[in-house]
């Protein structure tokens, strides 16, 4: 099976409810900000609850972050609108997204 395939599966499967206009597709990671309360704190990386690092890359998409409706705090990759997986995008952390990947930070 190519990669290509499993991104296809995985975007079949992993779709944005569409209370999102438009609806996309996505993947979680484990970027946050560093203080979920504030759009204007930074993002980091969370792997467990206390545990965090600062962002040592970053692929942002034109005009993101933008912290949409003092709500957007968690980061993701996603499809929509044009957007390619190698571009992120900061969403509401309540939306139902597939997991990429884990970094084990210890």
């Amino acid at each position: 099976m190519t990669f290509a395939t499993v991104v296809e599966r995985k975007a079949r499967i992993c779709v944005q409810p569409s209370i999102i206009v438009p609806p996309y597709q996505g993947y979680w990671t484990s970027g946050q900000r560093a203080d979920n309360t504030s759009c204007s704190s930074n993002f980091v990386w969370k792997a467990y609850p206390g545990v965090s690092t600062t962002l040592s890359y970053e692929a942002w998409t034109q005009n993101e972050p933008n912290c949409e409706n003092n709500q957007e705090t968690c980061l993701a990759l996603s499809t929509g609108a044009g957007r390619s997986y190698d571009h992120w995008v900061d969403v509401d952390c309540s939306g139902l997204l597939c997991p990429l990947c884990e970094l084990d930070l210890a």
